[in-house]
């Protein structure tokens, strides 16, 4: 696949199926990067050609050495760069003299150390840029592909062959990811440690992805987003074909400063972010668990046609815990048609629940676990079945009872295939999502093996059930959205204006006329200078919880603008920023969540120019947390008002969320 790019062409196949692989900087020194990836590449069975590249060795580990990658007497498709930093601009030149299709740059010291880092990166993307070649990095981790066995990596990892892709804009969080999903039996398709980005972005990683065969699910780990329209756009391809999970990292001050650092990211905004996923269809992980959780469940089952969740449990207080963690992520525990229940009743001893969930109080008859089962998929309207298993380790009992750890061991390996067998079992017969909790390690490496989503806890199964229902629902276009803005320009700093709608100069010089007479601050100074800062804070407060009411019912009047909803508070507050010269962004209005987003605040120029720093503070916290929220309680007593940004405080941004409770 091809997807156009500045111009040109990338060559994914080059990247991800190469039928060459060079490697600058390979090493027989033990412990160098040269020498750990390049036999990394070997010892993972690379189905191509690879040709090591150092002018201080004849051969590295009995391949032969070239001086130069010109020097290579055959095409090279990849090439990954290992040497410093001072050499990789040298080395990607000669790549381009080469004709190489894509390099792999490992090194760090570019962009986010600064300074000569800084010219250097700009350097490669020149080159690459003006011959065609496609850049990963630089200060990344290197690539992986399960279709041509490429382990282009940093670190001597070779996981499990799956359905699952990454991107992960740090190398380390995205090598653990590989791991973790090879571990829980889901394994990986592509990998991609995309460092600085400093030429190919999340954004083309995702387009290409968004149609590649062997992804089934996409899943990244994003500091910051560098091209937020692109983004989002790239983002839709993925959703409208494939699950798109995403961690965002930066989602603090700390944060960011951290991100700026690792991979020169610029954060954004986390309530932007969260909105722009909303609206696109992104299912947001909160940590790297939940992260491995998701991709595991989407990856090893098939999405839910509904809400309705089974439980079948040897324990009652896990039944109870499993029904609460439902309920409380949104699903519903099924009610079981009567038919159901004397089904059942007729083989369970007679002290089962008689309901949902179904709870055998601990009996050892697996066979009845099995059929239950069954019975729930086929006939008790449930979309989806987690089944509690093995809460603790009894294996250490058992060996006292028999007195033979041999003959221990074999019993409860027998007791753990039945349950594997029962569960995929019923997985492949009814082709819906079945979710296993289980506490016993064995038993969960077994669950692994055979490709059967486990978790340590109800709640951790019932969040991955949630997200695949809301994503069912976003497929099938139920997501109720009535976006006023969606082109992610509030994704990345320094965008430009977005807005809402536009007004002529005479539209705005009427509505000034008949509505500013009383905004001019001249009051304010005079009882700031009788009577102190506070007490004028205090009565500016109680003005504008009344002027701000009656800005909002202007607005409506004047520009005939109906409603109670998220869109109509958002068109007016657009409306009055527009005519005072707001520098903004809507990135997104959903039904039950609005996110605007200010960079430039006229009134805080104002005052800064004005030598008034002192006041601005209390302006961008106090003053304007009163005036938008009451002037969203105009348009809705139920519309909140939540900020975690203010420029007054030293932030890059304004941020206001708005939300609708709920009855």
């Amino acid at each position: 696949m091809v997807v156009a790019m500045n111009g040109r062409g990338l060559r994914w196949k080059s990247l991800f199926d190469p039928e060459s692989v060079a490697v600058i900087g390979a090493s027989n020194t033990p412990g160098k990067i040269g020498m750990i990836l390049f036999s990394t590449i070997v010892a993972g069975g690379f189905k191509g050609n690879v040709y090591p590249v150092n002018p201080n060795a004849e051969s590295v580990l009995g391949f032969k050495a070239y001086a130069s990658i010109r020097q290579v007497p055959e095409d090279v498709e990849l090439v990954v760069i290992t040497v410093p930093a001072k050499h990789v601009v040298w080395s990607v030149r000669e790549c381009a003299e080469k004709g190489v299709d894509w390099c792999v740059v490992i090194t760090a010291g570019f962009k986010e150390a600064g300074g000569e880092g800084e010219r250097m990166q700009e350097e490669l993307v020149r080159i690459c840029d003006e011959s065609g070649i496609g850049l990963v990095g630089p200060n990344c981790m290197g690539v992986y592909s399960a279709s041509s066995n490429l382990h282009a990596l940093m670190n001597p990892l070779f996981p499990r062959k799956g359905v699952v892709s990454i991107i992960s804009q740090s190398g380390t969080i995205g090598m653990m990811l590989m791991d973790s999903l090879s571990q829980r039996g889901s394994g990986v398709a592509r990998f991609v440690s995309s460092g600085n980005e400093a030429q190919v972005k999340l954004a083309d990683y995702l387009e290409f992805f968004a149609h590649d065969p062997e992804t089934k699910v996409v899943v990244a780990f994003v500091e910051g987003v560098r091209d937020g329209r692109k983004f989002m756009e790239a983002a839709r391809k993925v959703t409208r074909e494939k699950p798109f999970i995403c961690l965002k990292g930066g989602r603090t001050e700390a944060g960011t400063k951290a991100a700026r650092s690792h991979t020169a990211s610029i954060a954004g905004s986390l309530q932007v972010f969260k909105a722009a996923a909303r609206q696109t269809g992104i299912i947001l992980a909160s940590d790297c668990e939940e992260l491995t959780d998701l991709a595991v469940a989407f990856s090893l089952s098939p999405l839910p046609e509904g809400q309705k969740v089974g439980i079948v449990t040897g324990g009652g207080g896990w039944g109870v815990l499993t029904a609460d963690a439902c309920e409380e992520q949104g699903l519903e525990v099924a009610k079981l048609p009567q038919s159901v229940i004397e089904k059942i009743s007729s083989r369970a001893p007679h002290y089962w629940s008689h309901g949902n969930p179904v709870d055998l109080v601990a009996s050892m008859n697996r066979e009845l676990y099995a059929w239950c089962y069954d019975i729930l998929l086929e006939e008790g309207g449930v979309d989806v079945l987690i089944v509690e298993n093995m809460a603790y380790d009894v294996s250490g009992g058992v060996k006292r009872i028999v007195g033979s750890e041999e003959s221990a061991e074999a019993f409860m390996d027998v007791l753990r295939r039945s349950i594997v067998e029962d569960v995929a079992g019923v997985m492949k017969k009814h082709c819906k999502p079945v979710l296993v909790v289980a506490r016993e390690e064995k038993l969960l490496r077994m669950m692994a093996e055979a490709g059967v989503p486990a978790f340590t806890s109800p709640m951790r199964a019932a969040k991955c059930i949630a997200r695949m229902v809301e994503y069912q629902t976003f497929k099938r276009g139920d997501g109720g959205a009535i976006c006023l803005r969606g082109d992610g320009a509030g994704l990345e700093a320094g965008n430009g204006m977005v807005g809402v709608d536009v007004i002529s100069p005479e539209k705005a010089a009427e509505f000034f006329r008949g509505a500013y007479t009383a905004i001019d601050g001249v009051w304010f100074m005079s009882v700031e200078e009788k009577y102190g800062l506070d007490r004028a804070a205090e009565l500016d407060a109680r003005v504008w919880s009344v002027f701000a009411k009656i800005l909002a019912k202007r607005i409506m009047r004047d520009f005939n603008i109906k409603g109670d909803g998220l869109d109509t508070l958002v068109r007016t507050i657009a409306l009055r920023w527009r005519m005072e010269g707001w520098r903004f962004e809507v990135p997104v209005c959903m039904n039950d969540e609005a996110v605007m987003v200010v960079r430039t605040c006229p009134w805080l120029e104002a005052l800064r120019k004005a030598g008034r720093e002192h006041v601005v503070p209390m302006m961008c916290g106090e003053i304007c947390d009163v005036v938008y929220r009451n002037w969203a309680e105009t348009v809705n007593p139920k519309i909140t008002l939540e900020r975690t940004s203010r420029m007054g405080y030293g932030a890059p941004f304004c941020d206001f969320k708005y939300t609708i409770k709920k009855e």
